[in-house]
């Protein structure tokens, strides 16, 4: 036991930074009675269900998945395991409230928002090669983004999806494929649209070896069977109506969430709300005109403050002419990797339209592409290392200056 503490005494520190912030943080919000039902509404902070996930998902009634059939589509799985989670829960204490409830909810994507750190730091230092303490940095950063704060303290979908993706990157890098399949079709069952992103970390990583891309497809494959047959064997009913609804639902959701949009707004939200969003927290208004949450809410609009703008839009232009310069120097399979994932989301987020208005919701998804290209820079610059840690720190205080603001921002809304 010692050895392994001493051996990853650094992860473990990582570790437990985060478990000290996020918790923190969610008691904050626990105690200002922001996780109570008497605030049910949808889309309240920055479009998120968090109260309809905590009240209609991870619910022990064996009939809500069925009432909850146009979210079970998008996240089949999830829908599944939070219903046998609140059973579990209801076991351990029958009379536990819905602010116990929702807190409890929380703690479970601390957990797992902990666990995709973990791995971002084992790609960081394990395959990208990167200095401890230069790992450390970038698992700080991704810690601190705004999108990874909210996703981690407000119930819904996204910190799951974000970690099995990164959890992912890791087994597709170290060619362990067949727990690669796995994760791809834990990938589809929280969100259905994530196994592109899954398929483009796998077309890239494994490259020209399709005998191991086999192995993939092989267990991905065996994998959906198997969840099927265990779907057919004990939710039957949940199965049968998912299969009979699922395309149409999916068409459904396509034509509700597409919006058209001039090329002006399209590049504002591409800048703002796909590139900026996911790392600091920019300008809000006091209402939803996407949800239900008309008032006393809060939703992020495509625009921020003169230091942000300026940041990001040097940022941009900066890490582009690096991975321009990494990729003069031959094939790189982690920066096409990354800035595929990230064009994908531009692409089905900014340019198609899809989630519109709110697409910062999608962050999550591939924020930890954009610090991998942070990772591939750091690296390709290790000659110069204290330049590129001024710039990480300088990030770092940034976002600490900046991102805390939200819990101030979802505190106000529920007074």
């Amino acid at each position: 036991m010692k050895v392994i503490i001493k051996e990853n005494k650094t992860l473990i520190s990582v570790v437990l930074i985060s478990i000290i912030f996020l918790l923190s943080a969610s008691l904050i919000l626990k105690k200002n009675q922001v996780y109570t039902e008497k605030h049910y509404v949808n889309d309240r902070f920055y479009s998120y269900d968090d109260i309809y996930y905590a009240k209609q998902i991870f619910n022990i009634d064996d009939t809500h998945k069925q009432k909850t059939l146009y979210s079970s589509v998008k996240h089949p799985l999830l829908t599944v395991a939070a219903n046998k989670i609140s059973k579990v829960e209801k076991v351990i204490n029958e009379d536990v409230t819905f602010n116990e409830h929702f807190f409890l909810i929380v703690c479970l994507q601390i957990i797992t928002s902990i666990v995709g750190i973990v791995f971002l730091f084992k790609i960081l230092k394990n395959i990208f090669n990167l200095k401890e303490h230069i790992a450390v940095m970038l698992s700080i950063l991704y810690l601190l983004t705004n999108c990874i704060i909210i996703s981690t303290l407000l119930v819904e979908s996204f910190i799951y999806s974000a970690t099995l993706l990164i959890m992912s990157y890791y087994f597709l890098s170290k060619k362990n494929y067949i727990i690669s399949g796995i994760l791809g079709v834990l990938i589809f069952g929280i969100t259905v649209t994530n196994v592109i992103i899954f398929g483009i970390m796998a077309i890239f990583l494994i490259g020209k070896d399709y005998r191991g891309l086999f192995k993939v497809l092989v267990s991905f494959l065996i994998t959906t069977i198997i969840i099927c047959l265990l779907l057919w064997c004990f939710e039957k009913d949940y199965f049968v109506i998912l299969i009979q609804n699922f395309f149409n639902i999916v068409q459904k959701n396509a034509d509700s969430f597409i919006i058209e949009k001039t090329l002006i707004t399209s590049l504002k939200e591409i800048f703002y709300f796909i590139l900026t969003s996911g790392i600091f927290y920019i300008d809000i208004t006091n209402n939803n005109q996407i949800g239900t949450a008309l008032n006393n809410a809060i939703s992020f609009i495509p625009s921020a403050n003169l230091f942000i703008t300026l940041f990001m839009c040097t940022a941009v232009i900066g890490v582009i002419i690096g991975l321009i310069k990494v990729l003069k120097k031959g094939y790189n399979k982690n920066i096409l990797a990354c800035v595929s994932i990230v064009l994908f989301n531009i692409i089905l987020h900014g340019i198609i339209g899809f989630g519109s208005g709110e697409s910062f919701l999608y962050t999550p998804h591939y924020i930890f592409a954009l610090v991998l290209m942070l990772a591939i820079l750091a690296k390709e610059f290790e000659r110069h290392e204290k330049q590129v840690m001024i710039i990480i720190f300088v990030i770092i205080s940034s976002q600490l200056l900046i991102n805390f603001q939200s819990i101030a921002d979802i505190i106000q809304v529920v007074k």
